[in-house]
């Protein structure tokens, strides 16, 4: 009896004091939901996140760290701090909130046409530094860099932005979006 106590509470010991490794998403912190990430993980810690694969190749369909597609980087970095997004850039343009240029946050996703003639979504990275003025970087992984950072600034990015979406939230946010 003594011997199944002690074994049973230092399972339970265990499994509250091992920390997940945020360098994978399969093994993220088990004791945060989701709904509690998506008010706590900071833009910082995105980015913290994101900047750890830069030099990674891409790789069309690519979603791990040996080598990732735009959206597949994207989805992997915020699964793991426990957010989960779809996989294809599309999709992740209809979740969280409508951001305007003028008020992006680090951790934003920023979204841009492909290089087809049809001028829908085709590329998705995360905002990494807010200049003003609508002027920001990002980190993406681009077809010809693998992933790295660059800004709006550039002419190929700068006609093909489309708009920007809000996945972690601020009270601030719940209440704008309110109104």
């Amino acid at each position: 009896m003594k011997r199944t106590f002690l074994t049973l509470i230092i399972a339970i010991v265990t499994v509250f004091t091992c920390s997940a490794n945020p360098n994978d998403p399969d093994h993220a912190d088990p004791r945060m939901s989701e709904a509690e990430a998506l008010f706590s993980v900071t833009g910082d810690q995105i980015i913290e996140s994101a900047r750890q694969y830069i030099g990674t190749p891409y790789r069309y369909g690519g979603k791990t760290p040996k080598a990732f597609d735009c959206s597949g980087f994207t989805a992997y970095v915020y699964k793991s701090l426990n957010i989960r997004l779809n996989n294809n850039s599309r999709s992740q343009y209809q979740e969280g909130l409508s951001v305007d240029r003028d008020d992006l946050k680090v951790g934003d996703l920023v979204f841009f046409t492909g290089r087809n003639a049809h001028g829908g979504v085709g590329h998705v990275g995360i905002v990494s530094k807010v200049n003003g003025d609508g002027d920001f970087s990002f980190i993406h992984a681009s077809c010809s860099e693998g992933v790295t950072e660059s800004n709006i600034n550039e002419a190929y990015y700068t006609q093909r932005y489309i708009g920007a979406r809000r996945i972690i939230a601020d009270y601030s946010d719940i209440y704008a979006y309110n109104k």
